[in-house]
């Protein structure tokens, strides 16, 4: 099944390659046991949470900093339900690395499905606001 183009919000506008990331570690030799990057478990119930939020139209506008909420339009909303619903439940949720982007601490997690996967970037900023809100289709390398 083909996913819809999902949006991307606030500071992931103008995402670039940061210049420090935290990402699972690649192993050194053959049979080499990998420690696997974890977030905070509060942090990925967020992401759950507006994961769930997204795919519902259910929105917490108390949870969004300005910026966000200025841009999660009715329109925006309803495009990511149409696109998210779709889906389904997802049967994982892995998280993938952490960086700064600009004022805000950037969360990335892998959500798979039966039939594909999305990365999920979410963003807070100092005062625990969501400051950056996005899905895009996973890439393979």
């Amino acid at each position: 099944m083909p996913i819809k183009p999902l949006l991307v919000l606030a500071t992931f506008v103008a995402l670039t390659i940061p210049s420090r990331v935290t990402a699972a570690p690649a192993a050194a030799t053959a049979g080499a046991t990998v420690s696997l990057p974890v977030a905070d478990a509060r942090v990925t119930a967020k992401a759950k949470e507006w994961f769930h939020r997204l795919q519902t139209g259910e929105i917490d506008r108390s949870q969004l900093d300005a910026q966000v909420n200025s841009q999660l339009t009715e329109n925006v909303i309803h495009h990511e339900t149409e696109t998210l619903t779709p889906l389904g439940e997802p049967i994982s949720f892995a998280f993938v690395r952490t960086y700064p982007v600009g004022g805000a601490l950037e969360y990335d997690f892998m959500v798979g499905f039966k039939a594909a996967k999305v990365i999920e970037l979410i963003s807070f900023d100092a005062d625990g606001k969501i400051a950056g809100l996005g899905f895009e289709p996973a890439r393979t390398y």
